[in-house]
C-alpha cells in the first residue's frame, strides 16, 4: 500500500499532459501572431516602394548605381559581357537610342555580367558609349532577373515594374517600335 500512495502522490504533482499541450499551442500562436504583426508593419521609412527588380551595383568608374534612382523614368536594364558578339553588335544601337531619348524619361543601364570594371571600361570607353555601366561581378542581379544568356534586356516602367523583356540582341528599330510610344504616352 505504501507503494500505491507514492504513485498517487507523484501523479498529483505531475502536470496534466493536455494542459501542457494547450499551453504550448497557445504560446506558439501568440509568438506567430507577434512575428506576423511586426513583419507586416510599415514604419514609413522607405522612400520608394521596393520591387523585385530593384538593385544597387558598383558603377564601372566608381560609386554605385541603383535602379531606384531612376524612378520616374523608363529604364532599359541590359545585361551584357565583353566576350559576347551579339552584345557587341547591339551596343551602337542601344547608345544611339539612349542619346536620342535620354531627355524624354528614358535611360539605359548596361549591366556587365561577371567581369571586372577594367574589362568593361576597356570595351566601353574606346567606343565613347555614354550610358551608365554597372558591374554585376557576382552575377546576383542577372540571376535575380532570371536572365537566360547574354544579351538580355528588361524594360522597367517609371514605378519599377517590368514592362517587357528580350532575350538576345535587340536593335534601335525594336526600341523605337516598343519603347518610344511609352515615352510619348
Amino acid at each position: 500500500m505504501a507503494k500505491r500512495r507514492t504513485s498517487r502522490s507523484r501523479r498529483k504533482q505531475q502536470p496534466n499532459r493536455y494542459t501542457l499541450i494547450g499551453v504550448s499551442v497557445a504560446l506558439a500562436v501568440i509568438a506567430a501572431a507577434t512575428v506576423i504583426y511586426f513583419v507586416t508593419q510599415d514604419d514609413g521609412s522607405a522612400a520608394a516602394a521596393s520591387t523585385p527588380y530593384d538593385f544597387t551595383l558598383p558603377e564601372m568608374n566608381g560609386g554605385e548605381i541603383a535602379l531606384a534612382d531612376y524612378r520616374g523614368d523608363y529604364v532599359l536594364v541590359n545585361f551584357w559581357a565583353t566576350w559576347c558578339p551579339p552584345c557587341q553588335a547591339e551596343m551602337p544601337d542601344l547608345n544611339d537610342y539612349f542619346l536620342a531619348h535620354r531627355n524624354e524619361g528614358f535611360t539605359l543601364l548596361a549591366v556587365n555580367v561577371g567581369e571586372s570594371g577594367q574589362l568593361a571600361r576597356g570595351f566601353v570607353e574606346p567606343r565613347d558609349y555614354t550610358f551608365p555601366v554597372a558591374l554585376d561581378v557576382q552575377v546576383a542581379v542577372y540571376n535575380q532577373y532570371g536572365a537566360q544568356g547574354t544579351p538580355a534586356s528588361f524594360l522597367i516602367d517609371p514605378d519599377g515594374n517590368l514592362v517587357t523583356s528580350w532575350s538576345g540582341m535587340i536593335n534601335r528599330a525594336t526600341l523605337e517600335r516598343e519603347v518610344t510610344p511609352l515615352l510619348e504616352g
